[in-house]
């Protein structure tokens, strides 16, 4: 029942957000309070046949109960992710949505947070299969919160940023020097925080 109603959730939202973070018209958001400024490197292993995995490594941030993130997989190059992926630990809840190439949606990995302070030890594992040139890299990504594990009632969306290759612990494009996201630009976080306000008034 909890991933029916994510998935229901992150399917209502998706269209909008995604598809406005992926072509680049929202490079920034509103912080989402609680959470500081995220790295989100990534290793990626060859499993053969097409397919592959996204190991994600989280640093630089904490998170609050029912605040978490979104990393998108663009519909023309990615398919089949894996529908049930494993939680990295008893802290976090994670659920996927497959990219839709007739409609034009990109898929994502969507974790949640589901007690404060949550453990970030342990990598973020999906399996999906890739049919772009050479291999698969770096992914765009976004924070949010929400008012309760089945994000019901709202939610807010925070930092975002592009996924960056880990330095260390394998996979098999290693990067010697991995880029932090930069704080959000100010005037833009003005501008979309007014447009968040304008998104809540509408829904209200």
């Amino acid at each position: 029942m909890i991933v029916i109603q994510r998935q229901s959730f992150v399917r209502k939202y998706i269209s909008k957000i995604v598809n406005l973070v992926s072509t680049g018209i929202l490079a920034s958001l509103l912080m989402v309070p609680g959470v500081k400024a995220i790295t989100i490197e990534y290793a990626v292993q060859d499993q053969g046949g097409g397919a592959w995995q996204y190991s994600y490594y989280l640093s630089g941030t904490t998170f609050n109960q029912y605040q978490g993130f979104q990393i998108y997989f663009d519909y023309n190059i990615y398919s089949d992710i894996d529908a049930f992926p494993v939680a990295p630990n008893a802290d976090w809840s994670p659920i996927t949505i497959n990219p839709d190439i007739g409609l034009s949606l990109n898929g994502v990995y969507d974790a949640i947070a589901l007690a404060g302070n949550p453990s970030l030890a342990d990598p973020f594992v999906v399996s999906f299969n890739w049919s772009g040139v050479g291999q698969p890299s770096a992914q765009d990504f976004s924070l949010y919160a929400c008012d309760d594990d089945f994000c019901s009632t709202g939610i807010t969306f925070g930092q975002t940023g592009t996924t960056v290759a880990r330095s260390n612990g394998g996979g098999s494009n290693p990067d010697p020097n991995p880029i932090p996201v930069p704080e959000p630009f100010m005037p833009m976080l003005i501008a979309l925080g007014l447009f968040g306000m304008f998104v809540v008034r509408r829904r209200g």
